[in-house]
């Protein structure tokens, strides 16, 4: 199945080939050096030690799912409560994702991608899968029979708890592109093993795509101003215990650079759908201020 949509390309609060904030408001990552506005913007520079090589940008437009027909594809599914909260919360994310990696696969030889791996299998993995998007869909974690492999697929299972010790680690063939979103956050690892083990799996120039929630997001300062913690308690579930820690952008970017990645594009944005009103009032209120703020953060890197 192949669903027609148009999508808007989501912007970058960084980007490499220009090496500036181009939104209103932003961050470095690794120092704050604003220069003199330009009709409206804050130029921001950053200090990453970025290579200064510049991609032509392809465009390339690619059979994707909007948010609404996300919903609608999931809805013949059979799922339970829980499942179904979590598509309609993550359906928004799963359209941003799929238009950036259209914009990813743009910029290879040949507008293709032949191999990609996707880090902790789910809903994501079945709507890269019907896409179409690369001839081979692999994935790595715990199996989920809801998500079954196509003949060209092959899933590899693995605990990333295990990336701290490089003896367990699988062998897999390199790949063009690799994604993990909303994973990194679940590990009790130091983020410098997973990186590690990612990295081995990237072919040089290829891409990693990494998606996780925003530590310092407003939803989450505001909690903390009124005494309460932020984060979810740990749960009883070993197989689903949540959320061990979450990060920001410039911690991201230092674990990035350390495992040999370049950090191409930063992209933050409230791309979770919460049904409840202050959720939405909170979203809209952040757009108005510096894109730090926002809940959801998204890193294009570039393995050296």
């Amino acid at each position: 199945m192949k669903a027609n949509c148009s999508f808007n390309e989501p912007k970058p609060l960084f980007d490499l080939d220009k090496k500036t904030d181009v939104r209103t408001r932003g961050i470095s990552l690794d120092e704050d050096r604003v220069f003199p506005r330009a009709k409206g913007l804050t130029i921001i520079r950053s200090s990453l030690g970025l290579s200064t090589w510049r991609t032509s940008f392809v465009t390339f437009i690619t059979d994707c799912m909007n948010t609404r027909q996300i919903l609608v594809f999931f809805e013949k599914w059979d799922l339970d409560k829980d499942s179904r909260y979590y598509v309609r919360f993550h359906a928004r994310r799963y359209s941003f994702l799929l238009g950036l990696l259209g914009e990813c696969i743009g910029t290879m030889a040949g507008n293709k991608c032949a191999r990609i791996l996707d880090v902790g299998p789910g809903f994501l993995t079945e709507l890269l899968r019907v896409s179409g998007i690369a001839d081979t869909i692999d994935s790595l974690g715990f199996w989920d029979g809801r998500f079954q492999c196509r003949d060209s697929d092959v899933h590899f299972e693995f605990d990333l708890k295990n990336t701290a010790d490089r003896s367990l680690w699988p062998q897999l063939p390199l790949y063009d592109l690799v994604v993990m979103a909303e994973v990194i956050e679940h590990l009790p690892v130091s983020p410098a093993h997973v990186f590690a083990f990612l990295a081995s799996l990237v072919k040089p120039g290829g891409y990693l795509l990494l998606q996780t929630p925003n530590a310092c997001s407003l939803s989450k300062r505001l909690r903390l101003l009124c005494g309460r913690n932020p984060f979810e308690l740990i749960r009883d579930d070993l197989h689903n215990p949540g959320h061990f820690r979450e990060y920001t952008i410039r911690e991201l970017a230092g674990y990035c650079r350390v495992s040999g990645f370049k950090v191409r594009r930063v992209y933050t944005d409230n791309y979770f759908t919460g049904e409840q009103w202050y959720s939405k009032a909170l979203a809209g209120v952040s757009r108005m201020l510096p894109t730090s703020l926002r809940n959801g953060i998204t890193l294009w890197l570039v393995k050296e």
